[in-house]
């Protein structure tokens, strides 16, 4: 969406349609993919890591599922990435929440 400079326009699901030539669209299917990858990979992590969550947890997940909760259908583009980004750093606060309280080693 950056890439392409979409970031201003509408984000009407059914409504405003981006066209863009046969590459570049078959790069925002492979795009696509990827996200999806990611997406799965994700909620296995979280899977794997609710064995770490306990009583103790439980504030902490609450307010992201209530902040996750508050996303509304962004207007525009720009608004979908930010969405996209809130919800990964919440991701990522509860992971570092986690693996600093259990001490785990950063891989990546």
């Amino acid at each position: 969406m950056l890439e392409d400079d979409y970031a201003e326009s509408a984000f009407r699901i059914g409504a405003v349609r981006i066209t863009v030539d046969r590459g570049r669209h078959q790069a925002l299917r492979r795009l696509k993919g990827q996200a999806m990858t990611t997406a799965n990979v994700l909620t296995d992590t979280l899977d794997d890591l609710s064995e770490f969550l306990g009583a103790d947890d439980q504030e902490m997940i609450e307010k992201i599922l209530s902040d996750l909760a508050q996303i509304e259908l962004p207007s525009r583009y720009a608004d979908v990435i930010k969405s996209a980004r809130k919800a990964r750093n919440f991701y990522a606060g509860l992971l570092s929440n986690i693996s600093k309280r259990e001490g785990f080693e950063r891989t990546s």
